[in-house]
């Protein structure tokens, strides 16, 4: 702490913070367990290490999705009781064949358990979006048009899964779908907010 209570920015205050300002209004805030730091950064922390681990393997789901659900249940309760259900931001086809396993997926799988929730596979990636090493307005111009939803949402209240948020293009772009899906309400839940942007 400080940080933003909409994009879980961290040391920023709420007020002052124009990070979130590209979020579409779909997309209410997003909660964080905490900070992350790339693997190799000196700063790095534990979290961001389980972050990075959770990439190759999948047991690393487990801690990172139980600090998940206890963040949720423990600090932002109320907001845990305004959603109906828990979905994964999607890995395309070639990633997951690649890796093996949907890492979000696995984290929401742990959260719906924990949190009691009701799990559903809402979102198809369409298209690979590679943005490491892409500049801010790459990211967001790639992702457009990556995912979509061929199930209704109305009046569905959605709490979104990623393990890690970075320029928040990706859960805007899925928020934006699901909204247009009928969707009343969108939040975000990720392991680690990116830090080396502050």
């Amino acid at each position: 702490e400080p940080y933003c209570s909409r994009c879980s920015s961290p040391g920023k205050k709420t007020d002052s913070c124009s990070w979130h300002s590209r979020f579409p209004s779909s997309l209410a805030r997003v909660f964080a367990v905490g900070p992350y730091y790339p693997l190799l950064d000196p700063r790095a922390s534990l979290l961001s290490t389980h972050i990075n681990q959770l990439k190759t393997e999948k047991q690393y789901s487990i801690p990172l999705g139980l600090a998940m659900s206890l963040v949720m249940l423990n600090r932002y309760s109320e907001d845990l009781r305004k959603c109906d259900l828990v979905a994964p931001v999607p890995l395309h086809q070639d990633s997951l064949a690649t890796r093996g396993y949907d890492q979000s997926q696995e984290l929401a799988k742990i959260i719906s358990k924990q949190c009691q929730m009701r799990q559903a596979s809402l979102l198809t990636k369409l298209k690979e979006v590679k943005q490491r090493g892409k500049g801010m307005m790459d990211r967001w111009n790639q992702v457009q048009g990556a995912y979509s939803c061929n199930t209704s949402c109305i009046g569905k209240a959605i709490l979104l899964v990623d393990d890690v948020l970075t320029s928040g293009a990706s859960l805007s772009e899925c928020a934006s779908v699901l909204a247009r899906k009928g969707a009343r309400m969108i939040s975000g839940l990720v392991a680690g907010r990116d830090a080396e942007r502050f």
